[in-house]
């Protein structure tokens, strides 16, 4: 017969694994598509633990109570920028997996904090760009040296390799931005944009997209967004492919997870009114190639 302090002891044991239990705690900047889709994808692969999403708390204060009240056997996957740097700032013992950035954003040397970026390798960007503008022979990169300088040398060397000739112009500030336009003008035959938030950001858009369409400098767009707003197309990592990866982050963070597969599928957007602005023909085979046609 077992005795009561030993039935107390397994109460206790159950119950202390319950509360063990696994889980993934996304917390988005905002509850946008985008956003939900990234959920999604994360949902597919974690699967067999918990996955739970809170909306990010509107104060500091409330935002580390969450943080303190999360189980032991928690990661925290902020998604977007806005989400990662609360949570960075909150400096959580908890295992973070921060994704949907364009830039790595958190405290360096941090084994328990983790990224993944938006970010193409340069040389997709630059066979996508040598495939739909064929005849171009020069590519402008405007970039904050501060902060680009590694990231605008290696789109350089893609696109030197693709065949184009990159023209790179500095605008440290954004007020340097119509500056470092002028000098592109003339010798650019298009303007690639890169995860640069002091350059390409929704302040700086009306500007870049004001000279593209003046000057008719097609803009190669982050995302599909840009796309929208007149880019003449843009590449990002599809947005359920991205919570796939950062859900395999999230699972090797909890330590029931393998090696994370690298992302492969693309949203691809294209702006048919820009192409027909700038006078670029796009081959009906071509426009097909695209996962989202704006026209």
């Amino acid at each position: 017969m077992m005795r009561p302090g030993w039935i107390l002891l397994s109460w206790l044991t159950l119950a202390g694994a319950a509360l063990a239990e696994p889980r993934v705690l996304v917390v988005p900047s905002f509850g946008d598509p985008p956003y939900q889709g990234v959920l999604a994808g994360i949902r597919q692969v974690a699967f067999e633990v918990r996955v739970d999403s809170q909306a990010l708390p509107p104060t500091r204060e409330a935002l580390e109570r969450l943080v303190k009240e999360a189980a032991p056997d928690t990661v925290l996957v902020p998604l977007g920028s806005r989400a990662a740097q609360a949570i960075a700032e909150a400096n959580p013992a908890l295992p973070v997996v921060a994704c949907f950035l364009l830039n790595a954003i958190g405290p360096k040397g941090n084994p328990s904090w983790q990224t993944a970026t938006l970010e193409l390798p340069p040389d997709i960007q630059a066979n996508w760009i040598r495939r739909v503008l064929p005849t171009a022979r020069t590519a402008g990169i405007l970039y904050n040296p501060a902060e680009s300088a590694a990231r605008a040398e290696a789109l350089a060397g893609a696109l030197r390799r693709a065949g184009l000739s990159p023209q790179l112009a500095e605008a440290p500030r954004p007020v340097d931005i119509t500056t470092a336009l002028e000098h592109l003008r003339d010798r650019a035959d298009l303007l690639v944009s890169i995860p640069d938030l002091t350059v390409f950001n929704p302040i700086t858009a009306k500007t870049i997209m004001l000279f593209s369409y003046r000057h008719r400098v097609p803009v190669i767009g982050l995302s599909q967004a840009w796309a929208r707003a007149g880019a003449l197309f843009s590449l990002e990592w599809d947005h359920e492919e991205h919570g796939r990866y950062c859900g395999q982050l999230a699972l090797k963070a909890l330590g029931i997870g393998g090696r994370a597969q690298p992302q492969r599928k693309l949203l691809t957007s294209v702006n048919l009114r820009a192409a027909a602005h700038m006078h670029v023909v796009l081959p009906p085979d071509l426009v097909g190639m695209f996962s989202t046609v704006f026209d």
